[in-house]
């Protein structure tokens, strides 16, 4: 059976799926996925750095370059490319996916769904790609790692803090497994129950305020939560979608379901009084 068409088939009984991912884990294994070496034909990384940077804007390249002198964990977050060169000469399962591709500490957060729901996830996808999975693993646990020591905390310290990460990812990937694909789709991280979770009050606090602003955010973008005895609620019933800016509405599609009245029309920013109609369609002139 070859891996495309493991993958394709995400109905396969459970217990063949995991002697599937047993025989690649035979194949290569944890040892091999932990050692890196320079490779003899290595690129110079500051090669590599001024390579990208003959597509970006030239004059930000400065400001790009400057932040990234800050401290190592700057560095990192700007050396993605850097990264995924080294990455490319390790052993991998072969498993691939649509990677983050800059799969580091600083790319998660929590933002608010369209329905108001507090998220917390991957929130930079600039660098996506399909790539082995072990490539977004390795650098979050780098990041992980090197946050540490830029927080200067000691070296044991760090390297529990990468193998947390690790062990956190293949836990929930465990968990994910048994459940069913919309299940899996659909589940995300509880936001309130993981800042209970924090034992630093001053941290729990900040992380609190940021969550408030959020929420506020949504209730100025979407229109979809109000504040109802201190803390955000999603409302019980949702605004008209004429009023919310920002969406993509389909016009409304006739008994036969042909002609253009079956497109999609973006609205921009603001808000157009042509659109306030029974079941209106949003359309740009």
């Amino acid at each position: 059976m070859s891996r495309s068409a493991v993958h394709e088939h995400p109905t396969n009984k459970l217990d063949e799926r995991r002697a599937k991912g047993a025989e690649w884990r035979h194949q290569v294994p944890f040892a091999a996925l932990s050692e890196w070496k320079p490779p003899a034909n290595r690129a110079d990384p500051v090669e590599v750095l001024i390579e990208q940077g003959r597509s970006r804007i030239q004059e930000l390249l400065p400001v790009r370059y400057a932040r990234m002198k800050t401290d190592p964990f700057a560095f990192l977050r700007g050396a993605a490319a850097i990264m995924a060169a080294d990455l490319a000469s390790v052993p991998t399962t072969g498993l691939r996916v649509q990677a983050c591709g800059d799969c580091h500490l600083g790319n998660f957060g929590g933002y608010a769904s369209p329905e108001g729901t507090p998220v917390f996830d991957v929130n930079d996808f600039d660098e996506t790609l399909p790539a082995p999975f072990e490539w977004d693993v390795k650098r979050l646990a780098a990041s992980v790692a090197v946050a540490g020591r830029v927080a200067k905390m000691p070296g044991r310290e760090c390297r529990r803090l990468a193998r947390t990460a690790t062990k956190s990812y293949r836990r929930r990937l465990g968990e994910l497994a048994l459940m069913s694909p919309l299940d899996a789709w659909s589940s995300r991280v509880d936001l309130a129950t993981a800042l209970a979770e924090v034992d630093s009050n001053k941290i729990r606090h900040h992380i609190e305020r940021r969550r408030v602003t959020m929420l506020r955010g949504a209730k100025e973008h979407y229109g979809l939560v109000e504040r109802k005895k201190g803390d955000w609620k999603i409302k019980d019933r949702a605004p008209d979608r004429a009023d919310r800016p920002g969406c993509l509405y389909a016009r409304g599609i006739p008994a036969d379901g042909d002609g253009e009245s079956g497109s999609i029309a973006a609205i921009g920013n603001g808000r157009h009084d042509r659109t306030r109609q029974e079941g209106g369609a949003a359309t740009m002139a």
